[in-house]
This record gives structure tokens, sequence and C-alpha cells, in this order.
């Protein structure tokens, strides 16, 4: 279960990190082929912002990675943590974007298993 649980965070702290730098650099979407028409429901004008709470959770997610590396008593923390942003960014996209689609349903599915999983090992070293 460790190695699915760093798996998880480091494709999903690699994937979120450079997709939220792309963001960042090309704010109105063109990365990404993003129309700026589908912020029409959220309080943002381009992709600014959402860049940077999705680099922001990339981030967190490969510092649970290093948390791991050095063996600190945090690392399960704050593995349940990023897979908490995780969760909480897509619903928030999914809520202030006003749609749903097959990727956002894969990323909650992998932010559950990333807590799940970081709960689960954090019980059995207790123990």
């Amino acid at each position: 279960m460790k190695a699915i649980l760093l798996i998880l965070l480091l494709v999903t702290g690699l994937s979120a990190s450079l997709s939220g730098l792309l963001l960042i650099l090309h704010p109105q979407g063109e990365s990404f082929g993003f129309s700026s028409a589908v912020l029409q429901f959220s309080p943002f004008s381009n992709f600014l912002l959402p860049g940077i709470i999705l680099a922001a959770v990339g981030l967190v997610h490969l510092l649970a990675i290093v948390l791991w590396s050095i063996h600190s008593n945090l690392k399960f923390d704050l593995a349940v943590i990023a897979g908490l942003l995780l969760c909480g960014w897509i619903v928030g996209q999914m809520i202030l974007l006003r749609m749903v689609n097959g990727w956002q349903i894969s990323f909650l599915f992998v932010g559950l298993l990333t807590v799940l999983s970081a709960y689960e090992l954090k019980k059995s070293a207790a123990s």
C-alpha cells in the first residue's frame, strides 16, 4: 500500500504542479485549449489564480513525498492533507464550473484513495 500511495503522490504532485505552472504562465488557458467561457460562472476572469492554487496542491503532494523520504512523523498527516486538498480542488471545480467530466471523477477517486491509503498506513504504523 505504501508503494501505491507514493505513486499517487508523485503522479498527482507532478501533474498538478506542472499544470498549475502552465496556467500561471498562460492564464488565458491556451496551453490546454481552454476557453475563458468555461469560467463564466466562477469568480475568475482567467486561469491565473486557479493555476496558483493547482500548483500549490501539487507542491503539497510533492512535499509529502519528501517527508516520506526523510521518515518524518508528519508524512501520514501531510499525505492525508494532500488527498483532501485534491478532493477539495476537484469538488470546487465541479461547483464553480458547473460541469463534471471523467478527468474530475478520476482525480476525485485518486484524492480519496490517497486519503484512505495514508490513513490506513498511519493506523498500521501506530499498532
